[in-house]
């Protein structure tokens, strides 16, 4: 676990606005493994660095297990990118295209500052996952 998290610490020192899935993957990290201070820190550096909201380490959950919550404690408004009608009406519109990566790609950019709430962690990496279709589609042209 240790070599693992520092590893994906390394390379978000090295590359932090590379990509959101290896700040995404050590948060998973530390979750699964208890570590409650590193997983508040990095939840605020995300949100500095990528369009994904803060999120709240939650010890009440009623299955014992730890989730990935909402910093306030309130269920987030879009559970899925099918919940936001303008993105999937433009990624739709997009599909196929070469513009559709790198629009998925920049969802994910924090132009504001940090300013912005953030997208909840399902549907960063819904994106995520699109992005991998994407690039997928466009490598096979």
């Amino acid at each position: 676990v240790n070599g693992a998290a520092r590893t994906l610490e390394e390379y978000i020192a090295a590359l932090p606005q590379e990509s959101a899935r290896p700040w995404i993957r050590l948060l998973h990290l530390y979750q699964r493994n208890g570590m409650r201070k590193e997983f508040e820190a990095l939840t605020v550096k995300l949100n500095r660095n990528f369009n994904v909201e803060i999120l709240a380490w939650d010890n009440e959950t009623s299955s014992g297990e730890l989730e990935l919550v909402p910093l306030a404690g309130a269920a987030a408004k879009a559970h899925a990118l099918e919940d936001i009608p303008r993105l999937r009406d433009e990624i739709v519109a997009l599909w196929g295209k070469p513009e559709c990566l790198g629009y998925l790609e920049n969802l994910l950019r924090d132009n504001r500052q940090g300013k912005r709430k953030g997208f909840p962690l399902a549907v960063a990496e819904e994106i995520l996952f699109l992005i991998d279709l994407a690039a997928a589609h466009e490598s096979a042209r």
